[in-house]
């Protein structure tokens, strides 16, 4: 089966306001879903950024237009075969292909564990 890569763009976190400065922190974006596709790479951007950042744990789920995901369809998203992505100061880092269905209308649930962040810009 050929495969049929998904685009959707979501708005960034690129700066976190200082109120969410901690030690650990969980992020989720909602992505509306308008096209048919059957796998999904995510493209994470530190292109702004003045440091080298890193996110701990990136996972991909189904969810209702309030976020409310489906338990049986979280996923993890590997970088390298890997759980940890690394964002280079003014890079972009790609994760490995994962197959996944995608239909219109459709949400997903892009979710993504920080520790140690901050308002660098990554």
């Amino acid at each position: 089966m050929r495969e049929h890569l998904v685009t959707v763009e979501s708005m960034s976190h690129s700066v976190l306001p200082k109120l969410f400065v901690k030690n650990e922190l969980t992020i989720r974006i909602i992505i509306p879903i308008n096209i048919n596709g059957n796998a999904i790479r995510v493209r994470l951007s530190n292109f702004y950024g003045k440091n080298n950042g890193s996110i701990e744990h990136t996972t991909i789920a189904i969810c209702n237009e309030k976020g409310e995901i489906d338990p049986e369809s979280i996923q993890d998203i590997l970088f390298s075969r890997g759980l940890k992505a690394k964002l280079p100061e003014g890079e972009n880092t790609v994760s490995d292909l994962i197959h996944f269905q995608t239909h219109p209308g459709m949400y997903l649930a892009l979710s993504y564990f920080l520790h140690k962040c901050g308002t660098s810009g990554t």
